[in-house]
């Protein structure tokens, strides 16, 4: 079983990760695309709606694969003056610190995308904005559980300094 839920959460951080990098592709070429045709005198309204729509998808999944592999920023200035043990400590409040935000980030994405489902996304008339505002809950989900993870691996790591280092 926790195996396979290995499995899932790793092949989840690669459809994750080509999913951010695919987008940064398809928004690039519509900004350029807009870009392009207003220059040359007839304006593509909908490319820009349509690059900010993937844009915010592409901010949540690349916020979670940089959550995966550690490539967040981090100020260390005050940390690095601290004990390990201290700082073991700081960090277990830190994560859960960060696992609640996002448990309220779901909470209300998910409520904000169900109010929103009315609302038309900009220029794009047939399309509604909760399709944008379900980003927040989707992400902010996949952030939850890498912080999950997380957690419970620097529990572990703490658990294991304790006792000396043994498995």
């Amino acid at each position: 079983m926790k195996e396979a839920l290995f499995r899932t959460y790793t092949y989840i951080g690669k459809v994750e990760l080509w999913l951010a990098k695919a987008g940064v592709m398809i928004f690039t070429a519509l900004i350029f695309l807009s870009a392009l045709s207003r220059t040359v005198g007839y304006p593509l309204g909908w490319a820009q709606d349509w690059a900010i729509f993937v844009f915010v998808w592409c901010v949540f999944f690349s916020a979670d694969a940089c959550l995966r592999q550690d490539k967040l920023v981090t100020v260390d200035v005050v940390t690095s003056h601290l004990s390990p043990r201290v700082n073991a400590w700081l960090k277990v409040f830190n994560w859960l610190l960060i696992i609640a935000f996002l448990a309220f980030l779901v909470y209300y994405g998910v409520s904000l995308t169900y109010t929103s489902r009315f609302v038309r996304f900009q220029g794009l008339p047939h399309f509604s904005y909760s399709w944008v505002a379900v980003s927040l809950p989707v992400g902010a989900g996949l952030m939850f559980i890498t912080s999950g993870v997380k957690f419970f691996e620097h529990l572990k790591n703490m658990q294991r300094l304790e006792n000396g280092g043994a498995n």
